[in-house]
């Protein structure tokens, strides 16, 4: 069995000269602290309700992201053809050592994956898969039925939309595959070694170092607006908003968790976090850590932008293709009694129930400034108030 090398260990590996030489392209292109750049608002009275040891943790987390995965990727562009595709599935569904040829940073790749992390418990991964489903299958019709605390829409602009952002042009594809493994990780027993849950998370997390691998040379990226591509601190938050996504907007609408089953989602999707390559330094270690860290996240950001709705409508037209498509995400009876359309209409009207909104941006909004709200249309049935004294 291969030495288990410690999460220091592995980064000292990945801070060599040959290795920083290759990742240099992908490396913070700005001078700006990491309170100082535009997607963070709102510090100094965060740190004020958190500390700053909890806020700095989150803060300093937007420069850097998953060099491991990174380095492999790194590798596979060197290669002819899809060699390094089938390296990949070969040693998820073979293990590393029937890969002989496997570069280095492949081999350390699976090295962390073959070893869980102490804190991992297989029945209680089990548990949280089983309250999971209680609801139904997973679908992407859960992602924007969440409110923050604010109330603002739960598809955010520096989470959701921010991860996405480097794929844009993609379409359905990310979305897609990004639902498919919230259904297959989630699934009981799905994040065991040899389970389609643990081999679609080791596809994603490469998919999103590809991503971030492309956003990085893009001249297009604001290094000093978004800080670097699908950043740790997007990472940590993204788990812990799959978590909330469920458990939230279900309670609203009449479901029952207990104490110990919301314990045990949010243990499998902090599993789910480490496969895909979140830092431990970040991953909580229970529910309440979780919720606080998603408040300091949606403390310091600024609000949804024009990403975020973009995303948004992409999810809604997801969930309800006009074509019908092969997505189960309304149960079989909702389907037959309602078309395409109208299943689409259904949904915006679950959204504005989850978040007391009463109008969701079903189109492009007018350009605001940065941290303002987009101005909310009057609605047409809604009279001018008369003045006093007015005569009718």
């Amino acid at each position: 069995m291969a030495t288990i090398r410690t999460d220091a260990e592995l980064a000292e590996v990945a801070g060599e000269p040959e290795q920083q030489d290759r990742l240099a392209a992908c490396r913070p292109k700005t001078t700006k602290a990491p309170r100082e750049l535009k997607r963070f608002y709102n510090v100094e009275e965060t740190a004020r309700r958190y500390g700053w040891e909890r806020v700095n943790r989150m803060l300093d987390a937007v420069f850097t992201a998953d060099d491991l995965a990174l380095e492999v990727v790194e590798d596979f562009s060197r290669m002819k053809g899809a060699a390094g595709r089938r390296m990949l599935v070969q040693a998820l569904d073979e293990g590393i050592e029937s890969v002989p040829d496997a570069p280095d940073s492949l081999k350390r790749l699976f090295e962390q994956l073959d070893n869980p992390p102490e804190w991992v418990d297989w029945e209680q991964l089990r548990r949280g898969s089983i309250a999971y489903y209680r609801s139904g299958p997973p679908h992407p019709v859960r992602l924007p039925l969440r409110e923050d605390r604010r109330r603002r829409p739960g598809v955010r602009s520096h989470a959701a939309a921010r991860v996405h952002r480097p794929l844009r042009g993609v379409r359905r594809r990310p979305l897609a595959r990004d639902g498919a493994l919230d259904v297959a990780a989630t699934r009981p027993e799905g994040m065991r070694r040899f389970n389609d849950g643990f081999k679609l998370s080791v596809h994603v997390r490469l998919l999103h170092a590809m991503a971030r691998r492309a956003a990085s040379r893009s001249p297009s990226w604001d290094w000093d607006d978004w800080g670097t591509p699908i950043s740790d601190t997007d990472g940590v938050y993204a788990v812990i908003y799959f978590a909330q996504q469920l458990v939230d907007p279900m309670r609203k609408i009449g479901m029952r968790f207990s104490a110990q089953e919301v314990e045990d989602i949010y243990a499998l999707w902090r599993y789910i976090g480490h496969v895909l390559g979140v830092p431990e330094r970040l991953l909580y270690r229970n529910a309440a850590e979780a919720r606080e860290l998603a408040d300091i996240y949606l403390s310091l950001d600024p609000g949804p932008d024009e990403e975020c709705h973009k995303l948004l409508r992409s999810l809604v037209e997801l969930s309800t293709p006009e074509d019908g498509g092969n997505l189960d995400v309304f149960p079989v009876i909702v389907t037959k009694l309602f078309p395409p359309l109208r299943l689409r209409k259904l949904l915006w009207g679950l959204m504005r129930y989850c978040s007391r909104t009463r109008r969701w941006p079903t189109r492009s909004p007018s350009p605001t400034r940065r941290g303002s709200t987009p101005a909310r249309r009057s609605s047409p049935s809604r009279r001018p108030t008369r003045p006093a004294g007015a005569s009718a």
